[in-house]
């Protein structure tokens, strides 16, 4: 690794800090996800703790790696093709340590807070920070398109949230008539119980499927700067993923050939064929990728990272000027799923460590959040009607934005979902608690964005 005392130590530690991370988004999510259950007597917490980790790890495991690497390539191309110097480290750095401070500071005021807004926010806060170093406009490297998707849903969804626990809220209110799941205290009967651990299962694996993956992202991010011939992709030369690289490649130069004369897409596709040639000829440079100079290997990673987002660039042109035929545009897309496939793999023992963190954070700090989602943000405590409303609605947008391949705030959907559940019910809602966790919402994005800009240009200054 280039100056490898400083930037492989800086790494570790940004390891090190990605696990704290991970613990303290469990003061967070794990709460959020058993509080229904253990604020209605349904669930003790030394049960509901276990119940969550073992969940959140199955969800992670079934819920894939999308939206791990969606976050990640937010970042600008030289981190993720592989951190390997202190001038590109101490970005790293200072995102990681914006998202414990605002967590941990939320946390402290009790107020629900969507861990997904401050990754969003502490990533695009480093990538521009990162321009801003190196002189290069912002558009170069931070890649709006896809952060605006994935802001737009993070706003978007809390709103979702609320309406739909409105309505299922109602629904229950007039079709459920047991007084046992509309009263405030005591333990459930043993069927409203049922339901409402089942919803903490739930919600718990649905969270994994989709908040479970954040984290991993910046382990991943991590591993490849500090061993990218062992996690950055494949690295077998006559694997079944290497063999489909190859073949992808052609399929982008035909088609970049079939097109490189129509005016609407010329560059694009002048784009694609250049990025293609460039893996081609590292491909070809060695019997296997590993046998390159390290500098090399993450140069390879960064090619197929150019490969992938040209591709993305030319089917967006091809699609919108109406030229590009659909079996050219299936071609690439299957094509650019190789191309996923050979540099997008998570180990398994990285989940591994993803979850655990998350579950002892959990066992940590989950009472504040607790006691604020199930007795602060409604003037009495929530009912067992109201946590079944609030759980289904986690589920369902959960799974929503898993479908769309979104990222999206459990804590939100479920702290909406509270609150929605409270007006379909008829019961009070505390507006002091309910404006300072809509406010955390508002703010937290914009806030970890500018406090990791500052942090990053300061950690340049001091450590570049």
């Amino acid at each position: 690794m280039t100056e490898i005392p400083v930037a492989a130590a800086v790494l570790v530690a940004c390891f090190a800090l990605v696990v704290v991370q991970e613990a303290v988004h469990g003061f967070h999510d794990c709460a959020t996800a058993i509080a229904p259950a253990v604020h209605t007597g349904s669930l003790a917490p030394r049960y509901a703790i276990p119940l969550v980790a073992i969940c959140n790890f199955l969800g992670v495991i079934v819920g894939g790696t999308a939206i791990t690497f969606d976050l990640i390539y937010l970042l600008p191309t030289g981190m993720v093709a592989g951190i390997d110097n202190r001038n590109e480290v101490v970005f790293l750095l200072a995102l990681v340590a914006t998202v414990i401070v605002w967590n941990l500071g939320t946390w402290w005021l009790r107020l629900p807070n969507a861990t997904t807004h401050s990754f969003v926010g502490a990533i695009l806060g480093a990538a521009t920070a990162y321009a801003t170093a190196y002189h290069v406009r912002a558009e170069g490297v931070v890649y709006w398109d896809e952060g605006a998707a994935i802001v737009t849903a993070l706003f978007l969804w809390p709103v979702a949230a609320f309406v739909i626990a409105v309505v299922i809220a109602w629904i229950l209110r007039k079709v459920a008539k047991d007084p046992q799941l509309h009263s405030h205290g005591g333990s459930p009967p043993w069927h409203i119980r049922s339901t409402l651990i089942t919803g903490s299962a739930a919600v718990s694996f649905m969270h994994g499927s989709n908040d479970g993956q954040k984290s991993i992202a910046l382990m991943m991010l991590v591993l490849i700067g500090l061993v990218p011939e062992q996690y950055g992709f494949d690295r077998h030369p006559d694997s079944a993923e290497v063999a489909a690289l190859r073949k992808a490649m052609a399929t982008v130069t035909g088609v970049a050939n079939r097109y490189g004369s129509n005016l609407n897409v010329a560059a694009y596709a002048r784009a694609m064929k250049r990025e293609a040639a460039d893996v081609m000829g590292l491909l070809e440079a060695a019997p296997a990728i590993t046998a390159l100079p390290r500098a090399d290997q993450v140069r390879f990673r960064q090619e197929v990272l150019d490969v992938q987002r040209a591709v993305s660039a030319f089917i967006s042109a091809g699609t919108d000027d109406g030229v590009l035929a659909a079996p050219d545009r299936h071609a690439l897309r299957e094509a650019r799923h190789a191309l996923d496939q050979y540099i997008e793999s998570v180990p398994l023992w990285v989940t591994l460590v993803s979850a655990i963190a998350l579950g002892l954070g959990g066992a940590i700090g989950y009472r504040r959040i607790v006691e604020t989602l199930g007795a602060k943000i409604t003037a009495a405590p929530i009912t067992a009607a109201q946590g079944t409303a609030a759980q289904i609605t986690a589920v369902a947008c959960i799974a929503l934005a898993d479908a769309g391949g979104l990222p999206i705030s459990t804590t939100h959907a479920v702290a909406s979902g509270v609150a929605g559940s409270a007006v379909g019910t008829g019961a009070e809602v505390n507006f002091d608690v309910a404006r300072n966790i809509v406010v955390a919402w508002i703010a937290t994005l914009p806030a970890t964005m500018a406090i990791a800009y500052v942090m990053s240009l300061a950690a340049h200054w001091l450590l570049a």
